[in-house]
């Protein structure tokens, strides 16, 4: 094998690499969610498998309000971006 080339296709992570993101990834995805509303971007919080977190797209915080006004959303309703919160709780905020 030369250097530089695959063993094969698929990647691979030594055990020490999966173990360490094993153990730390509730706590890297709690920091990401958290960073994502000042950039303008609602990710739903909670706990999700990571292949169903990096399948889901952010939405625009801007999107998410006009989908509310366009639909006639009240403040009291479920809020349109699915986190399960009031609209006046979470994207309206």
């Amino acid at each position: 094998m030369n250097v530089g080339e695959a063993e094969n296709s698929l990647p691979f992570f030594c055990d020490s690499f999966k173990m360490f993101f094993e153990e730390r990834y509730a706590g890297i995805e709690e920091v990401a969610v958290g960073a994502s509303r000042p950039m303008g971007l609602v990710v739903p919080g909670g706990a999700m498998p990571a292949g169903y977190r990096s399948a889901t797209p952010p939405l625009s915080l801007a999107a998410v309000r006009k989908d509310a006004k366009v639909r006639g959303m009240g403040r009291n309703g479920p809020c349109p971006c699915r986190s399960g919160a009031k609209f006046k709780r979470c994207c309206e905020a």
